[in-house]
Order: structure tokens, then C-alpha cells, then sequence
């Protein structure tokens, strides 16, 4: 629907799947799965605060262990932050 429609018809879609991964309802497997997707969708929503999605899975996946998550989810943390042109974040350690 982005691609074929286009971004305004395509938003009310990328919002309820942003909801959607906010749901403290959603099953555990379901939310590691998933919930990398939520920061992507609002990309081209252009939320500014929408790679701040990101941040509540990446700490359950940490809490968890699960951390064949982590390498997915630091990537998309670092692609949002650096299209948000938060580069100063993105400098060395």
C-alpha cells in the first residue's frame, strides 16, 4: 500500500500496526518478533518521535535474554537515529 498508494493513504494502515506492537497484550514471542517493526513503520510517517519505538523492545529483549534480538534492534535504533540526523549519537564511543 506505501508503494502502490502512496504515503497518505497508506498512514492510517502504518499507525494501527504502530499501535499494534504497543500493546501490552501482545504475546511475548509475538512482541521479540515484531516489535522491531514499529520504529520502520514510522519512518515514512515521518514521526520524528517514532524511533523512540524502538527503545521499550530493545530493554525487554535485553531484560529477557533474548539477545538474537539485539542485533536487529540496535540496527534499526541506528538507522532511525541517523535519518532523525541525531549524528551525535551516532559518533565512537
Amino acid at each position: 500500500m506505501l508503494v502502490t498508494d502512496g504515503p497518505a493513504v497508506a498512514a492510517p494502515a502504518l499507525r494501527r500496526a504502530i499501535g499494534a506492537f504497543a500493546d501490552p497484550g501482545l504475546p511475548v514471542a509475538d512482541r521479540l518478533r515484531w516489535s522491531w517493526w514499529a520504529p520502520v513503520a514510522s519512518l515514512p510517517l515521518w514521526d520524528d518521535e517514532g524511533y523512540h519505538l524502538i527503545v521499550p523492545p530493545l530493554q525487554f529483549a535485553r531484560d529477557v535474554g533474548a539477545l538474537d534480538q539485539l542485533p536487529m534492534m540496535l540496527n534499526v535504533l541506528a538507522v532511525a537515529t541517523a535519518l532523525r540526523g541525531d549524528l551525535g549519537v551516532c559518533r565512537p564511543a
